[in-house]
């Protein structure tokens, strides 16, 4: 916690901009995400695992 405060601290509000340009692009994720799960029924992860083998992993 005492990192976020030397951060805020030391930048103030100048970095405040990138959660306004950050929004559409989480809420795009987020929608993808919910779409996923709509269509195939199970999470992420779920979805990911099912079309994916381990061999594709990093």
């Amino acid at each position: 916690m005492a990192t976020y405060s030397q951060t805020g601290a030391q930048f103030g509000y100048g970095q405040l901009w990138t959660a306004l340009y950050m929004l559409p692009f989480m809420i795009a994720v987020q929608e993808a995400c919910a779409r996923i799960g709509m269509v195939t029924g199970k999470g992420l992860t779920g979805a990911i695992k099912e079309h994916y083998s381990k061999k594709n992993t990093l």
